[in-house]
């Protein structure tokens, strides 16, 4: 889940912390160096930064989910990802992390 602190946005604000964040951002590297973007790889990849920085995959899904879709709650976040597309991704979280920079 998202922390205390990112699960109180209100008003379509979207806000991380600094943890969240850089889980994000780790995905989004990690997302933009997949070779294929489908479900597998995906899912490959989210499993892959959550071991390295020492988290649940629930700290990489719940921002993730956020970021792409407004939303914390919705359908297989993998499935969507893929349905989207690797640069739609790529931007919508760019976008999350650039806008949730000047709320901080």
């Amino acid at each position: 889940m998202l922390c205390p602190r990112c699960a109180s946005n209100q008003n379509d604000d979207i806000k991380f912390c600094t943890s969240c964040g850089a889980n994000l951002q780790a995905v989004r590297e990690s997302f933009s160096k997949l070779a294929s973007f489908n479900v597998d790889s995906l899912t490959a990849a989210l499993k892959q930064v959550a071991a390295e920085r020492n988290v649940k995959i629930g700290a990489l899904v719940h921002p993730a989910r956020l970021a792409v879709t407004g939303s914390n709650a919705g359908p297989s976040l993998y499935h969507l990802l893929e349905v989207l597309g690797r640069e739609e991704v790529l931007a919508r979280i760019d976008r999350a992390l650039d806008y949730a920079s000047t709320r901080s």
